[in-house]
């Protein structure tokens, strides 16, 4: 803990201590969309997600679960609010 929360906690400032969850992760629409409701984790078996606070990297090999926390920021987070990375569209 830090020596302003304790300053905060007993009322020596008035100021809130800054939360360690004010992250400025912004994902490129471009390169993340959100997790559509139909995903599947394809052949290889995984697939990459990206946590929408703080930009933590993780694999899963199913999407059989409403919300998990992230091991980078400890926030749990819904299914369909983590990143996933676009596919790009191959035309055969």
């Amino acid at each position: 803990m830090t020596k302003r929360f304790f300053d905060w906690l007993w009322g020596r400032s008035d100021q809130p201590p800054k939360s360690d969850l004010d992250f400025d992760f912004a994902a490129d629409p471009r390169t993340f969309v959100n997790v559509p409701k139909w995903t599947r984790v394809g052949r290889s078996g995984q697939r990459d997600l990206c946590c929408p606070h703080c930009g933590f990297s993780t694999i899963v090999h199913d999407f059989g679960w409403v919300a998990r926390i992230c091991a980078g920021c400890s926030v749990s987070v819904d299914k369909y609010h983590w990143l996933i990375e676009v596919q790009p569209v191959h035309k055969d």
